[in-house]
């Protein structure tokens, strides 16, 4: 459920709720995913002030409903860093939002929490992103068929430090030390044709007082390129996507690979009526003692109104 709107033309809120988390235990704190307000300031800046999405990767900021997938790459997807949290982001608008400024200040914990006296843990934030000729919005498919070929190139970065360690899909989401990340995400539309790629690259040090037996420092890094084609005339979209990624260099030798195909049929050649389905496997010989499945069929139903 989402709940959003205008007090004034200066001042817009969003309020969202996920009501499939409410029978998760372990997830219990994300049954609030949005709690924001953004205020329109003057010289082309705004403020957004409450929970809300990181201003990070270019794929993390691609709303389900208009997604290709049933599912994001780890690296982008909340295993390597969480995707929201409670915090500050300014952003600089120029030239008709082709060119954007992002910075904030998050709490890096990741969903809406009692904090019961522990230390906050802060992410530092910032993405600036160049599009040209026009706007290039946060989105997977090209429905209105461009009739001018769209470029868009993002520039993330992101730093946190931690007390405590937590896995995610092999991905270091919390570590006992620091985590320095860098991304560079690319987009393209065209006559229906849309292409999206990302590296990340995150470097890992843990503090001189971690467990002995872990490695002190190494790399966490990935990427993925997504294309798809919306053919307008049967309502559907076609794609396939390629991942690679090294969740940790001190302890994988050769990085896990990849490959998603993906359909979907607009019913009502909009994103508001969507069957979704997707086929994801991976290249790699064994990946028994991974957290991961072999394969995976997804098959999903989309409405809003």
């Amino acid at each position: 459920l989402v709940i959003s709107g205008e007090h004034h033309p200066r001042f817009k809120y969003e309020f969202a709720l996920d009501f499939a988390e409410v029978n998760d235990e372990t997830r219990l704190d994300y049954f609030i995913i949005d709690a924001n307000v953004n205020i329109d300031l003057p010289s082309g800046f705004d403020a957004y002030v409450g929970f809300q999405r990181l201003p990070i990767s270019r794929n993390s900021n691609v709303s389900a409903f208009v997604s290709v997938f049933s599912r994001r790459p780890p690296m982008s997807g909340g295993a390597l860093y969480n995707r929201r949290g409670m915090g500050v982001m300014f952003r600089k608008k120029m030239a008709h939002n082709r060119v954007n400024f992002h910075a904030g200040v998050f709490d890096s914990q990741g969903a809406v929490r009692n904090i019961n006296g522990k230390q906050i843990s802060l992410a530092y934030v910032a993405r600036a992103d160049f599009a040209f000729p026009a706007r290039v919005r946060f989105e997977e498919v090209d429905v209105r068929h461009s009739p001018d070929p769209l470029f868009a190139v993002g520039l993330n970065f992101l730093y946190s430090e931690h007390s405590e360690e937590r896995e995610v899909e092999l991905f270091p989401l919390y570590l006992d030390g620091s985590k320095t990340l860098g991304a560079v995400d690319f987009a393209f539309m065209y006559e229906g044709v849309s292409v999206q790629a990302e590296v990340t690259r995150a470097w890992l040090q843990r503090d001189d007082d971690a467990e002995d037996s872990l490695p002190g420092s190494f790399v966490s890094q990935g990427m993925h390129v997504s294309v798809n084609y919306y053919a307008k005339s049967i309502k559907s979209v076609f794609a396939a996507r390629f991942e690679t990624f090294n969740p940790n260099s001190a302890l994988y030798d050769a990085a896990f690979n990849v490959l998603t195909f993906g359909y979907n049929f607009l019913v009502d050649g909009s994103r508001d009526v969507v069957i979704r389905t997707d086929f994801r496997y991976f290249l790699n010989e064994d990946i028994s003692d991974t957290p991961y499945n072999e394969y995976a069929w997804n098959l999903g139903f989309q409405f809003r109104f």
